[in-house]
């Protein structure tokens, strides 16, 4: 599979992948993906993704919780 951004070959790895669904943040890491060798564009696929969906829509127990640093861009100088 070629990279619709730069042409690059994707290859198979693991990421953390992290995203933002009703104010909450989801991380998760040791996450199949297809990565662009040359651009590092990343790529779920629907099996990863709908994994991604049930734990977010079934509120699973996640392995831990972190403290994560929040910002607002409008107050910083």
């Amino acid at each position: 599979m070629q990279c619709p951004e730069c042409g690059g070959e994707f290859v198979k790895k693991k990421i953390v992948h992290s995203e933002c669904h009703e104010m909450n943040f989801y991380v998760f890491k040791d996450t199949p993906a297809l990565v662009c060798s040359q651009c590092g564009a990343e790529y779920l696929e629907p099996d990863t993704t709908k994994k991604i969906d049930y734990i977010i829509d079934n509120h699973v127990e996640p392995e831990k919780y972190e403290k994560i640093p929040v910002y607002s861009l409008g107050k910083a100088d």
